[in-house]
């Protein structure tokens, strides 16, 4: 690596470090982290020696030498003694150019010995940076009675969530808080570090504040979003130490000894023990999750479980909820819903932000798949809209069934349903003739779809008031239809006209249920479903495409009105499961 292309790096560091580095220069400097394991170690080294300094009364934290202090204060000095003449002369030749590089703390000796090739230049600013460390040391020192006789404020409790303090004192939100030991017993509590930091502690928990960018982690799981402002905010645990570069991680820590970080974005500096050990430090990258014992000092990769934590988006959607917000209280059981492991797609119709001509899968068990384009069917681009939705922070599509537009969702083994399944969704009609296929994921060209005398596929439908030749079944008027094994219809019932109702489908080897706003309309014993299809899965339109059957061509082939919220299980929902989602998702 050339001399200039050292000095790039380590100005890149220092803007880091102050927060001053731009988006396009981070977004640089992390590609180059990750693709050069000399410059991962080195920022390594760099975060832990220039948050080391910051303790009051410590020395700096020499990664790759002895951590005894008088040994670290001796080195320090002799670097300064032996490079003072040489010193003067660069930094008048280069002061203008690479004056940032003076706030850096860099040990060159532990370089030279990593890197013989370094160059000269390279031991000039080990040399700055040693003089910066001292001198920001005696200042801190100069400081420290004042400290000691009036606690600065460190932090504050910008929210709480259902807590319960240890103390019997007035922990009240907003409250200045200072150095000392804290324990939350029960309850959420977002603080915010006067660095910038922001952490949700998560009951039961002991912690201790110690500086406006440190704390202490007793027992107990915090969460933390640190932007570049406030980068190297430290989290010390009984066996390890964390120190952050601009990142969106959560620690645990047990009371038996253990203790693990699980990045959610950005990277962190892990040190396992004491951080005199930085040797044995490693750098985590977002997606990654590490487990240190007191008894084993081995870092261990461990499964990152992004739900372990309540994150701070989560925090608000709580705090909101907590204040009475109907509409925040069902996006705190969207929340628990997309994590239900049978729930197998999950669309909250939601304009997608990246591509507004699509729905986004939201179930955990399959995110990132089984999104929904945008079809444009008789009328060209004439494609579903979106609308204000059944809340006025929500949207909704409408389908228009003279336009024959739809979503459709591409195969995947995970829509093959077996025995039991669930359907869900929020439907607006706007007259007596409103209606049709919600959702269809049957063979394409054959009508009743027969494999081995059994039908293909599944199908649910809302039928309305149709032309006098429309007759199925010999209910012709507002009735459900599901398609399984066998082709099931509801009695007729009364519509609701101009509103949103709650729509849901349930089949198992015993019977299948149909639902209206949480209430069961019709049960036919006997009813299965069988999932054999291949074909890709339709919102708004049924799955054929034979328009030379005139069977399936009819006035309810393509459904008209709006549809919310769809949620699809592989389990049959309990009656009171199905009431309880329509009561957590009524306006």
């Amino acid at each position: 690596m050339e001399t200039n292309e050292k000095i790039e790096i380590i100005q890149s560091f220092i803007q880091v470090q102050e927060g001053s580095i731009s988006p396009e220069k981070f977004q640089e400097l992390n590609e180059l982290i990750v693709a050069d394991p000399f410059v991962a170690q080195f920022y390594i080294d760099f975060m832990v020696i220039q948050y080391g300094i910051y303790e009051v009364g410590a020395p700096a934290v020499l990664p790759m030498d002895s951590s005894a202090e008088d040994a670290q204060s001796a080195r320090l000095l002799a670097e300064m003694i032996q490079y003072e003449e040489e010193l003067k002369a660069w930094h008048e030749e280069e002061k203008t150019r690479l004056a940032p590089v003076c706030n850096m703390s860099v040990d060159n000796k532990d370089y030279q010995r990593k890197r013989p090739s370094a160059t000269k230049l390279w031991q000039f600013a080990g040399a700055i940076a040693a003089i910066v460390a001292f001198a920001f040391l005696l200042n801190m020192l100069a400081d420290f009675a004042q400290f000691t006789s009036s606690p600065p404020v460190v932090a504050r409790l910008t929210d709480q969530v259902g807590v319960r303090w240890a103390e019997d004192s007035s922990m009240y939100t907003g409250a200045p808080l200072r150095p000392g030991q804290m324990i939350l017993e029960e309850g959420l509590a977002f603080l915010t570090f006067e660095d910038g930091a922001e952490v949700i502690i998560q009951g039961p928990c002991q912690f201790n504040l110690e500086t406006a960018n440190k704390m202490q982690l007793a027992y107990g799981k915090l969460f933390a979003r640190v932007s570049t402002q406030a980068t190297g905010f430290t989290v010390k645990t009984p066996c390890s130490t964390i120190i952050d570069i601009g990142t969106e991680f959560g620690v645990e820590s047990q009371r038996n000894g253990s203790s693990a970080l699980y990045m959610h974005k950005g990277k962190a500096v892990f040190i396992p023990g004491k951080k005199e050990d930085a040797q044995l430090s490693q750098l985590v990258a977002a997606g990654q999750a590490v487990k240190v014992d007191r008894s084993d000092l081995t870092i261990h990769q461990i499964n990152m479980d992004k739900n372990k934590f309540i994150d701070l988006e989560t925090f608000d959607i709580m705090s909101f909820a907590d204040k009475g917000s109907e509409y925040h209280q069902w996006l705190l059981y969207c929340i628990k819903l997309r994590q239900d492991p049978s729930l197998v797609a999950y669309y909250d119709f939601g304009i997608n932000a990246e591509q507004s001509k699509q729905i986004k899968n939201l179930s955990e068990r399959t995110f990132g798949h089984l999104n929904g384009e945008f079809i444009s069917g008789l009328a060209p681009g004439a494609k579903p809209e979106w609308e204000k939705g059944r809340w006025p922070e929500t949207t909704a599509l409408r389908f228009n069934r003279s336009h024959e537009d739809y979503v459709e969702i591409q195969h995947d083994p995970a829509l093959n349903l077996a025995d039991q399944t669930t359907i869900v969704c929020w439907l607006w009609l706007d007259n007596e003739f409103s209606g049709g296929h919600i959702l269809s994921k049957r063979i394409k060209g054959q009508i009743t779809g027969q494999s081995n005398g059994r039908l293909q596929g599944f199908q649910f439908a809302y039928f309305g008031k149709s032309p006098p030749q429309r007759d199925i079944g010999g209910k012709a008027v507002d009735s459900f239809q599901y398609i399984g094994e066998d082709i099931a219809l509801t009695k007729p019932f009364e519509r609701i006209l101009g509103q949103w109702q709650h729509i849901a489908v349930t089949c198992d080897k015993s019977a299948l249920r149909f639902y209206i706003n949480g209430q069961i309309v019709d049960e036919l014993p006997g009813q299965t479903v069988m999932t054999l299809s291949g074909s890709d899965l339709r919102i708004g339109r049924e799955s054929f495409d034979d328009q030379n059957s005139k069977a399936i061509k009819t006035d309810f082939t393509s459904f008209d009105g709006m549809i919310d919220e769809i949620a699809i299980f592989n389990r049959a929902l309990s009656e009171t499961e199905v009431f309880e989602m329509y009561k957590a998702s009524k306006p």
